[in-house]
């Protein structure tokens, strides 16, 4: 008696647990807020492939910068024989967007008046892992029909990454220690600072460096005498950085240029 008592008050609760389980979503275990990287294959012209920049998520709204190629129509014949549309220099574009409480995003990026809408759509678990959704333009001459893409949020990249370059024959120990800007700038980028070691023939010790990160990818340069140009390629949880240093034409004549891959510490 007192077995099934206990059964009978404990199932009202059991429904509601059960029920609450059923309506909650992954996305809101995540801050949404950051660094964000969308990618398309486009295969009837040559729009824009990629989408990326740092968006602000507010109560399911969201507002952004993404970076990304203007279009404008071509007489290039593709490969599937169609006129297509080229890509014209890289421009920050303000966005807005939707997100609900089961994941589902929507975001708006605008071309202007004469170039069309692009609607990017997908379902969001744990940002950090690639999801696959749609993206299509709207209007004007370089409209597109619903593609499949990968939109990515990435961690900020913080911290010391170790690891081998190599230039030619030669392979020699690098160290870059990062601190990304919790804030992005007006063209949706995050600045970053930090230090870049790499003691080779030609390398320059310990520089300083100043860059961005814009969705997966770095940049960082540093000053004159250093000459120098750090790229880089980060994972989702900006574990790992696939590197390429460049150090051009030092004050001894040397110039090389080192690949390979750092890993956070």
């Amino acid at each position: 008696m007192r077995f099934a008592l206990r059964l009978f008050l404990l199932s009202p609760l059991a429904a509601i647990l059960a029920c609450a389980a059923g309506t909650s979503s992954a996305s809101t275990a995540y801050d949404l807020s950051g660094n964000w990287e969308a990618d398309a294959t486009i295969v009837t012209n040559l729009a824009p492939t990629k989408f990326a920049g740092a968006l602000q998520v507010t109560s399911g709204s969201i507002s952004g910068t993404l970076n990304t190629s203007i279009l404008f129509p071509t007489s290039i014949i593709t490969t599937d024989g169609e006129t297509g549309c080229a890509v014209d220099t890289l421009t920050a574009v303000a966005v807005t967007g939707t997100i609900n409480s089961s994941g589902d995003l929507t975001l708006t990026v605008p071309f202007g008046a004469s170039n069309g809408t692009a609607t990017i759509t997908a379902t969001i678990g744990n940002p950090q892992t690639p999801t696959t959704g749609s993206y299509q333009i709207v209007g004007g001459p370089c409209a597109t029909p619903p593609t499949a893409i990968t939109i990515t949020q990435y961690a900020p990249v913080a911290g010391t990454y170790t690891g081998v370059l190599a230039s030619g024959t030669e392979t020699v120990p690098a160290t870059v220690t990062f601190t990304q800007s919790s804030t992005p700038d007006a063209t949706g980028e995050f600045p970053l600072s930090g230090t870049i070691t790499l003691n080779g023939t030609c390398s320059l010790g310990t520089i300083f460096g100043a860059g961005s990160v814009r969705g997966s990818l770095i940049s960082a340069s540093t000053p004159y005498p250093g000459n120098t140009q750090f790229y880089g390629t980060i994972n989702p949880a900006a574990s790992t950085i696939a590197a390429i240093y460049y150090v051009y034409g030092t004050s001894d004549g040397c110039g090389a240029t080192f690949q390979g891959t750092l890993t956070r510490q």
